[in-house]
């Protein structure tokens, strides 16, 4: 997996940092930051530099009832051992569509 990192720099005026609060909340769902440093700017303004690196998490969807190890054991259940879908969904405990999705991948 690659991961990059991504400078960014706020030109913020002071004492209103309202913008860059927002921002941030913003993209904290995409990207983890961490404030470098605070260069000086002309006149009230000053610049706050971040790094911005990808977050990796959310997977999209809902979480999977069973895991990968689990999924496969269906599977040799059903193919090697014969049960029935009904038989599956009640050992597993879940759903019918659950277990025919399992079957399908």
């Amino acid at each position: 997996m690659i991961t990059t990192s991504i400078k960014l720099s706020i030109e913020v005026e002071n004492g209103d940092e309202t913008e860059k609060d927002e921002f941030l909340k913003t993209i904290s769902y995409l990207y983890h930051y961490e404030f470098v440093k605070e260069n000086s700017g002309y006149g009230n303004k000053r610049y706050l530099q971040y790094m911005l690196t990808p977050a990796v998490h959310h997977s999209c969807g809902r979480k999977r009832k069973l895991s990968p190890e689990e999924e496969e054991e269906v599977r040799k259940d059903h193919f090697d051992l014969g049960l029935t879908i009904a038989e599956l969904v009640s050992f597993y405990g879940v759903s019918k569509a659950t277990v025919c999705r399992i079957l399908k991948r």
